[in-house]
């Protein structure tokens, strides 16, 4: 086999050369293209996705201008609820208290008109005894209750004999 050596090994070298030279930059044209190409999906996304976020944010104050009124009653019945859980805590009941100074009336009175005021701490007694005695005994009684106390019969009530159309007003002791 007969080898033909046209050129010199300078020639050579510098084919070579330009031969790689020409490999590199197609190979950095091919990259280029490539980060513009890139660049330029990405820019399509961050336009797509500003887009979607406007659209998100404009459904929500939609929705939040929709719902305002329904907020506002929602927080309204919210703060309602609290107070009547503040009442409810503080609630007392008087249903034993009334109770134990019902149970101490006495035979011969008639009660027209029983007032309990747990916040004032007062208990107030109208209606009609029979007799001076009836009326004395209801006194001791209730004095005697550990729930009445600083209760006293006026005496224009003592000065009576019978029929005797009473107020008595009294304080509760309650804890």
């Amino acid at each position: 086999m007969i080898s033909l050596n046209l050129l010199s090994p300078a020639e050579k070298l510098d084919a070579s050369l330009k031969w790689n030279y020409l490999i590199v930059r197609n190979i950095v044209i091919m990259l280029l293209v490539l980060a513009i190409i890139i660049s330029g999906i990405l820019h399509a996304a961050k336009i797509a996705l500003t887009n979607h976020a406007d659209d998100i944010r404009r459904q929500a104050e939609l929705i939040s201008a929709e719902h305002l009124g329904a907020n506002n009653r929602i927080n309204t019945i919210n703060s309602i609820i609290t107070e009547l859980q503040t009442i409810q805590n503080s609630y007392k009941p008087v249903n034993p208290v009334m109770n134990a100074i019902l149970a101490d009336i006495p035979d011969g009175i008639q009660l027209t008109n029983f007032r309990l005021d747990v916040s004032s701490q007062q208990v107030i007694l109208v209606g009609k005894a029979e007799t001076r005695d009836s009326l004395l005994q209801l006194e001791s009684q209730l004095k005697q209750n550990q729930i009445v106390k600083d209760i006293e019969v006026p005496l224009s009530n003592l000065l009576q004999k019978s029929n005797i159309n009473f107020n008595l007003v009294g304080t509760l002791v309650i804890e």
